[in-house]
């Protein structure tokens, strides 16, 4: 079985949603994960709509929709013409309200870099197919039951290059543990799926 001539690793059913692993796009060894949101599934509105409250460090405004586990993610710094130039109006940890003007997207690897809460992108089908993004904490919640587990990257110098998705076994020879990780930068907890 593939999907865009990427062979399926795992596939199975967690929580009610359909969680697959397969093969990279580009690199076959960098697995990916795919979730599959049924429009029956009691989060299908919080995967499609989250609530989140944001936080800034640098130019960076990160938040967790605590239901799901999903993170979004922008990079501002002054009105640009990201998203078309787009108001975004975000809600911020001390309850005001920021309007963003044409602000970019980010990706993990930079967000984990300033250490918000540890995150992997990911492909969720739902209303819309989409790129997303979530905690690792709550990857590892749908992709245990399947053998596999969320990982710093074994051969990086540098945590801003994110995690791999490895199987149990693999993950015994990894060189730092997530709880590791999570303990050298000091970084909040958001589970997720909660």
């Amino acid at each position: 079985m593939s999907y865009l001539n990427q062979a399926i690793i795992a596939q199975g059913i967690v929580n009610g949603l359909t969680v697959i692993i397969k093969e990279g796009l580009n690199t076959k060894s960098d697995l990916e994960l795919r979730i599959e949101v049924p429009a029956t599934h009691e989060l299908f509105n919080a995967f499609n709509k989250g609530e989140y409250i944001y936080e800034r460090r640098e130019d960076l405004y990160f938040a967790v929709d605590e239901r799901t586990g999903q993170v979004h993610y922008y990079a501002y710094s002054a009105p640009g013409t990201g998203f078309g130039g787009a108001k975004i109006n975000v809600t911020m940890l001390d309850g005001s309200t920021e309007t963003l003007i044409g602000p970019w997207s980010s990706r993990c690897g930079v967000i984990n870099r300033v250490g918000f809460t540890p995150s992997k992108e990911v492909s969720i089908e739902s209303v819309y197919s989409m790129a997303s993004a979530m905690t690792i904490n709550a990857i590892n919640e749908l992709i245990a039951p399947l053998g596999y587990v969320c990982v710093p990257e074994k051969n990086s110098s540098r945590w801003d290059k994110g995690f791999d998705i490895v199987s149990l076994e693999d993950a015994y020879n990894s060189l730092v543990s997530v709880d590791d990780y999570i303990t050298s930068r000091g970084t909040r907890i958001h589970s997720g799926m909660s």
